[in-house]
């Protein structure tokens, strides 16, 4: 999970109602998440070496080879998703 600034401009009403509950919330967040560089590591290393030139239907992450489940390999499911994001 990559950290971001998605709270950054997080209007006053709900800034209030939540800080405590936010600062704690982000403090845990900082030790679990990554930043943009290390997020961005899998992507880079796949992209750059030639081993994974002809690799199709894999998931990675931190740079390995990680289990992909069932409903990624589902052809049906794809077409769907396909079907209905962009012909609609």
């Amino acid at each position: 999970v990559v950290r971001t600034e998605l709270l950054r401009s997080l209007d006053g009403t709900y800034a209030s109602l939540s800080t405590q509950f936010l600062k704690t919330l982000l403090s845990i967040w900082w030790f679990v998440s990554k930043n943009s560089i290390q997020a961005a590591q899998t992507t880079i290393y796949l992209a750059i070496d030639k081993q994974f030139d002809t690799t199709t239907r894999q998931y990675f992450s931190d740079c390995a080879k990680a289990r992909t489940t069932a409903a990624a390999m589902d052809d049906a499911s794809a077409a769907r998703l396909w079907h209905d994001k962009f012909i609609y």
